[in-house]
């Protein structure tokens, strides 16, 4: 197989990917900015600086605060004064954006599940490791310096 279709390959997984966030986002009201950030916060189950969360996600401070206030007022997390510095907030899930992290991520699950059926477990396997060979090979690329 040729890179420019090895690539093409890649641009159509990650559309259709990024179309399924979208689809399931809005099925909840939430973006997808806001659908990753509920995951983050229920994968690290602590509280995460916000600062922490831009650069995780890879926005802004001044986007991730926006899309944290949106979520505070929808009650799916709240703001904790730093333990340490009482100028640093962190954030943490509430119950009901708990609650609603697990819904995103179940869909998401069901509907990969759904994709899936027709492959066999040992063609799941082989096409995760392949996947995560690709994802570690670009990200290599991004962490080398320019011009090496």
């Amino acid at each position: 197989m040729s890179e420019a279709r090895l690539v093409k390959s890649i641009q159509r997984l990650a559309s259709a990917l990024a179309k399924q966030e979208r689809q399931t986002a809005a099925g909840f009201g939430v973006s997808v900015s806001q659908m990753r950030l509920l995951s983050s916060l229920e994968t690290t189950q602590a509280p995460a600086r916000i600062s922490d969360l831009a650069t995780e996600q890879g926005l802004a401070v001044s986007t991730m605060t926006r899309n944290l206030a949106l979520l505070e007022e929808k009650g799916f997390l709240r703001r904790v004064p730093g333990a340490d510095d009482k100028r640093t907030v962190t954030v943490e899930l509430s119950e009901s954006g708990r609650a609603l992290a697990a819904k995103l991520s179940d869909t998401n699950i069901a509907r990969f599940a759904q994709a899936f059926r027709g492959f066999h477990p040992t063609d799941r396997v082989e096409r995760a490791v392949a996947l995560d060979r690709v994802a570690a090979a670009i990200e290599k690329i991004d962490d080398e310096p320019e011009g090496s």
